[in-house]
């Protein structure tokens, strides 16, 4: 029983909570994005020419647009300063393709302007991505060995986890922001459409909102799992 309610934790009840919630702001996203793609912008402009006239416009050179592999793949790559974007959103002229569009463009403009978090984020990115990964496994094998460092050392790339997750906030924030200026800025969608790229932007930023809140939590998790060996 004592070994069991080390797991069940108000901490550990929290973030199965979140967890939930997680997957519920998800599902609102794909929602949105689904809803929005039958809403043509009426602009006539596929998202594609958006990112490219935007790009123009504000003088930025060399940043590829790319027709992405698979559904799903849109970012933009700093390292390789290439826009990728899936094909609905890349050949399509709905408010999806067009807020999707901008809002990418909008990290390129944030990479050719210096912006801060964007370059701190990605700087961080590899030993964020390598401590992410071996975190658990670490964290794991100390508490099954009951070896105290190892279980500090899986927490603190926890704390690299987050600390990326965190810094993924403002950056994304701010793209949303500057797409929904471009676009209304530059007439490529209607004052009909505003709610609808709200919507989209909204949405799409709330999934990096809950998926910090759940690595927080899952990290307090942990942390408390940690304490309780040691009592």
């Amino acid at each position: 029983m004592n070994d069991l309610s080390m797991f069940i934790t108000p901490a550990s009840m929290i973030f199965v909570v979140v967890l939930i919630i997680t997957q519920i702001v998800q599902f609102n996203v794909r929602s949105k994005l689904n809803k929005y793609t039958k809403v043509d912008s009426l602009s006539g402009i596929s998202g594609a020419e958006v990112a490219k006239y935007l790009l123009e416009q504000n003088n930025v050179n060399g940043v590829e647009i790319i027709l992405a592999k698979r559904d799903g793949e849109d970012y933009y790559d700093p390292r390789a300063k290439r826009i990728s974007l899936s094909r609905s959103n890349y050949l399509g002229s709905s408010v999806t393709a067009l807020s999707v569009a901008a809002h990418e463009t909008g990290h390129a403009l944030q990479h050719a302007y210096g912006y801060a978090p964007l370059n701190f984020r990605t700087t961080i990115l590899p030993i964020a991505s390598f401590s992410s990964n071996v975190s658990v496994l670490i964290f794991g094998i100390g508490m099954a060995s009951g070896i105290p460092s190892l279980t500090d050392i899986g927490l603190v790339c926890m704390l690299f986890g987050i600390l990326f997750s965190v810094l993924t906030l403002p950056v994304e924030f701010n793209a949303s922001s500057r797409a929904k200026k471009m676009l209304t800025e530059n007439n490529f969608i209607t004052q009909n459409n505003v709610r609808g790229v709200q919507s989209v932007l909204g949405a799409a930023a709330l999934t990096y909102v809950a998926s910090t809140a759940a690595l927080v939590v899952s990290f307090l998790v942990r942390l408390a799992q940690r304490n309780s060996r040691r009592n």
